[in-house]
């Protein structure tokens, strides 16, 4: 059993996320982007996470919630759903050394 098993949904984790407290709506708690993440769902929601740990700092079994966003997000660039922005940041490292445009 996977750590990420161990979700109960009980919903603590949501608590403090600042992408929850701005939007409202459970499909961008990190209960669900977990739900997301362990079902291999690839949705534009899962973009939305910005890891900053409150949620696995809320949760009471420690579950790393943005770990596994972050391994849905390679298996969505894998399949060609990344965004513009992001493919725009990879070229510019490849290109210049850094995520910005060289001007």
């Amino acid at each position: 059993m996977s750590t990420a098993d161990k979700c109960d949904h009980c919903g603590i984790c949501k608590e403090n996320c600042p992408i929850f407290e701005e939007i409202r709506k459970e499909v961008s708690s990190p209960r669900s982007q977990l739900q997301y993440a362990k079902n291999n769902i690839m949705t534009a929601i899962a973009l939305n996470c910005v890891f900053c740990n409150a949620c696995v700092l809320s949760c009471p079994y420690g579950i790393d919630i943005p770990k596994e966003v972050r391994r849905l997000r390679e298996h969505m660039v894998t399949n060609g759903m990344e965004t513009k922005a992001g493919r725009a940041m990879i070229e510019n490292i490849r290109k210049n050394g850094t995520p910005y445009p060289q001007d």
